[in-house]
């Protein structure tokens, strides 16, 4: 992936990705605008099923977004394959994203030793077990400030969904198996695309 953020980058005439991070500062039914620091990105969303119902919650949120640019003369925009909302610790994607890049871009955004991608297989009060494939992992959120576990805020961690979890490694990562979370992101796949 290249990272673009200067608007003339965004206007080239190859074809090209782009990764940025900026404030959404304005929303309409199929795009929103990003500041990025040295302009504005148009941001263009066609099906998916969350933006249609939360649009209007984006305004004023951190987010990073990655996908391919669009040649436009007007104004420089992307169609994204990946959002990630910052203060949601959620990574929308759309089907045709790849998930190395999917945990790549959202672990970015997160400063730890340990990152754990998986679905959810089951929860028990503050904390849920993830299976990541290899292994399942006992996730304990009762550091968190935020509970992703219960029905308060934009975020519901429920079985069957997959996550990536920041965490500090220690003797019982190794031992038990299982982790005290510092985040949950949800990885959340676009269906609609």
């Amino acid at each position: 992936m290249v990272c673009l953020f200067l608007t003339s980058q965004l206007r080239a005439a190859e074809p090209a990705w782009a990764t940025f991070s900026g404030e959404v500062v304005d929303v309409q039914p199929n795009s929103f605008t990003v500041d990025y620091v040295d302009g504005n990105v148009v941001v263009k969303i066609s099906n998916w099923d969350w933006f249609g119902k939360k649009r209007n919650e984006l305004r004023g949120k951190k987010v990073r977004v990655c996908g391919h640019v669009l040649r436009t003369e007007d104004e420089p925009s992307v169609k994204p394959l990946g959002i990630y909302i910052a203060e949601y610790h959620t990574y929308h994607h759309s089907k045709a994203a790849e998930a190395p890049a999917l945990v790549a871009s959202a672990a970015e955004w997160v400063v730890a030793n340990l990152l754990i991608s998986g679905k959810v297989v089951a929860e028990n009060g503050r904390e849920f077990t993830l299976d990541t494939g290899d292994r399942k992992v006992i996730i304990d959120t009762g550091d968190m400030v935020d509970d992703p576990l219960d029905d308060n805020g934009y975020q519901r961690i429920n079985p069957s969904d997959h996550v990536l979890v920041t965490a500090m490694v220690n003797d019982e990562f190794f031992e038990q198996g299982r982790v005290d979370a510092r985040r949950v992101t949800s990885l959340v796949a676009n269906l609609a695309d």
